[in-house]
């Protein structure tokens, strides 16, 4: 019977990786970096959420973050069979190589807990529990910290792709070369960010 137990078990083992892959595709909070950047997050907001409520409680805290992290999740923020939201993970939880990134708990505070951070708090905006002035102040401020990580990683990208180009030049001209195409992309990036978050918004 060896050889249709191991049949069985290569055919369970099979099974196990495509239930695997279906969830991780298309869902990447479910993965170590998504749940801390969950977790950086949900420590970033506290700040702003007891300037706004002073007298609440953590627990108030939690069920406020909570309700509307799940209302990102349900409109697939997080996951990656939308292409429009998957593109704009790029630089933020995986490179152009397609490996994750940024998955450092120091990282996922600069990088993947400001991008959930900022999808929460327009949604909480939408729902009216945050004051437009305080939304704008801490979206403005935090998006161009995002943005400022996301074309790091664009010149990384830049580097990759242009050093054929410029083998036979010195390494400050590929730099300059590779800094003006992260600029480039990061201003497309921002766009299309932006213009994800507006339908939040009129919704």
């Amino acid at each position: 019977m060896a050889g249709a137990i191991d049949y069985a078990k290569e055919d369970l083992i099979e099974d196990f990786r495509d239930i695997l892959t279906d969830i991780f595709d298309q869902d990447f909070y479910r993965r170590d970096i998504g749940l801390r950047g969950i977790m950086a997050s949900f420590s970033q907001l506290r700040p702003l959420y007891k300037q706004v409520f002073p007298t609440d409680t953590h627990l108030e805290f939690s069920k406020w973050f909570e309700r509307y992290l799940n209302l990102s999740i349900e409109d697939v923020w997080y996951g990656l069979v939308n292409e429009d939201r998957r593109n704009l993970l790029k630089h933020v939880t995986y490179d152009h190589n397609e490996r994750v990134v940024n998955y450092r708990f120091n990282d996922v505070k600069k990088v993947l807990g400001r991008y959930v951070s900022l999808v929460v708090i327009t949604y909480a905006n939408r729902a009216g529990t945050i004051e437009n002035n305080i939304y704008k102040d801490y979206f403005l401020k935090e998006l161009q910290a995002l943005e400022d990580q996301v074309e790091k990683g664009y010149e990384k990208q830049g580097r990759a792709l242009l050093k054929d180009d410029y083998h036979a030049q010195p390494v400050l001209v590929l730099k300059k070369a590779a800094k003006e195409y992260a600029a480039e992309q990061t201003e497309q990036w921002l766009k299309r960010f932006n213009t994800e978050i507006e339908k939040i918004t009129v919704s």
